[in-house]
Formats: structure tokens, C-alpha cells, sequence
């Protein structure tokens, strides 16, 4: 998947200016959709509550069809959850995101990780690496938590 991910930028390089601006911002997407299938999968639990937290901020927030996400999830759930794969697509968001929309990754893994009210000690690691690998402080790691925590419905 990373590879058709690379794909896609290096094609948006050679695209027009509007076409590529849209064709990285759906990349980018696909990307961070990726990463929530990560925090899903940190606890090797794919549970109904974080399947459907999924399909809302993936449908809702960044507009991805319904047939996507199908697809990001069904290959993400294949393969294991390793740091080089979180380095490799921390890389391509610390080269697309800027810091507020780093932050709003954080806090959409945040809201899959409580989504079952239940906060894993292995979803919190993935996040924190995330963190860490995308140079989010510790101290919007923790805000973003707590935030994401007290507002949950």
C-alpha cells in the first residue's frame, strides 16, 4: 500500500497545480486513515466502536468513499504493526502537514483509541510514536488526549 502511496505523489509531481494540490490532500488522507487502522489494530481487537469512529471521520472529515476505506482498512488489518511502516508514513506527513493539521491526525488517533471507552496501553504507544516520529510535543500529546477524553459523547 505505501508503494502505490509513493506512487500517487510522485504522479502528482507531474500534475497540474489544482489537480496536484488535490491529489496530495487525497493521498494524505489515505495516508492518515492508514494510521487510525493502526491505532485500531495496536490492541489486536477491531472492534465494532472504533470500526464505525472510522467510517465517520474517514466519510465526514476528509470525504473518502465508503469503498476506500474498505480497502485502507482490509490491507492495513494484513500487515504488522511495525515502526518502519509508522517511519514511513510519518515521513510523507512531515513533508505534507503542517503543524495544526499534524494536530488534528493526533486528535482523530485519539478518538479511535477511546471509541470504545477503553484506552489500550498499545493504542496510546502507537500514538505516542506517531507523536514523536511527526515532532508533536509531549505537551500536545497529553492536551490532545485529555482533550479527546473529556469530550467524548
Amino acid at each position: 500500500m505505501l508503494k502505490i502511496l509513493k506512487e500517487m505523489i510522485k504522479k502528482n509531481e507531474k500534475s497540474s497545480s489544482e489537480t496536484q494540490t488535490n491529489e496530495i490532500k487525497q493521498t494524505m488522507n489515505l495516508i492518515s486513515g492508514a494510521l487510525m487502522v493502526e491505532v485500531m489494530a495496536a490492541d489486536h481487537d477491531f472492534n465494532f466502536q472504533e470500526e464505525l469512529k472510522l467510517k465517520e471521520i474517514l466519510l465526514n472529515r476528509f470525504e473518502i468513499p465508503e469503498h476506500e476505506i474498505k480497502n485502507i482498512s482490509n490491507q492495513m488489518k494484513k500487515r504488522a504493526d511495525d515502526a518502519t511502516s509508522l517511519y514511513e508514513y510519518t515521513s510523507l506527513i512531515n513533508e505534507n502537514f503542517n503543524p495544526t493539521e499534524k494536530l488534528e491526525l493526533v486528535r482523530n488517533l485519539w478518538e479511535i483509541a477511546f471509541a470504545d471507552n477503553v484506552l489500550d496501553r498499545y493504542e496510546d504507544s502507537v500514538i505516542r510514536r506517531v507523536c514523536e516520529l511527526t515532532y508533536v510535543s509531549h505537551s500536545d500529546f497529553i492536551k490532545t488526549k485529555l482533550e479527546t477524553k473529556n469530550n467524548r459523547k
